[in-house]
């Protein structure tokens, strides 16, 4: 019981400590790039890195994947693609109409 526990306690480690960095990342490089601090867009950049993040995750697991390497290389181009576009939005290269 007591090595359950500790092996789910580093695992929710991990990815805490990936959200962290990507706030701390999000929230140091944009102010620096467009001089203005908006909280909505340092979380839509949040977001952004963490879609990136689980798209480069599931590419490689259908690299390393024997079986369902169809599901995760679908599933992994088709969250790049939605944090490519989710860049585009926060650059104002793409408005959406709503």
């Amino acid at each position: 019981m007591n090595g359950m526990i500790s092996k789910l306690l580093i695992s929710s480690f991990k990815y805490v400590y990936i959200v962290v960095f990507f706030a701390l990342l999000s929230a140091i490089f944009y102010p620096i790039l467009n001089n203005d601090r908006h909280l909505v867009v340092s979380i839509t950049g949040i977001l952004t890195l963490l879609f990136s993040l689980i798209g480069g995750i599931l590419l490689y697991k259908a690299a390393t994947s024997s079986r369902r390497r169809g599901i995760f290389l679908g599933a992994g181009l088709g969250i790049l693609a939605l944090a490519l576009f989710e860049v585009f939005n926060l650059t104002g290269r793409v408005r959406l109409p709503f």
